[in-house]
């Protein structure tokens, strides 16, 4: 872990995208949605995701989007969203450390809770419970 770098622009946001997906294309539970359900045009979404997480993180506008929608098509249940925040906090520990890493984590949280509330897997209050 000590070779773990902090998130300090668009570097290390693509970076973490990057190595974030690479576990999502290798999962047995999360690549067929990707691939399979979404069909993902990879060059394209990843783009779009260092946008989404830049906005996140440094307030930048640059991403546009809605990213909800794309979802509601999509057979999810709520182990997809566990399985998602796992790789996603397993890539940020292994490789990523701070105060922004720290809120990467927590917006993915926050991310994943949403969508389920919204998705009508999670009961609100639990999701009110969450946050």
């Amino acid at each position: 872990m000590e070779n773990r770098i902090e998130i300090k622009g668009r570097p290390e946001i693509e970076l973490l995208v990057d190595k974030f997906y690479d576990r999502v294309n290798n999962d047995p539970m999360l690549s067929p949605i990707f691939n399979d359900q979404a069909q993902v045009n990879w060059p394209k979404h990843l783009p779009n995701m260092y946008d989404f997480w830049e906005t996140l993180l440094f307030g930048k506008a640059v991403y546009k989007g809605f990213p909800f929608p794309k979802h509601t098509t999509l057979n999810l249940r709520a182990e997809h969203f566990a399985q998602w925040l796992h790789l996603f906090n397993k890539t940020v520990d292994a490789d990523f450390t701070g105060v922004l890493a720290d809120e990467a984590k927590s917006k993915a949280l926050n991310i994943a809770t949403v969508f389920q509330v919204r998705l009508g897997l999670m009961p609100a209050a639990i999701g009110v419970a969450a946050k």
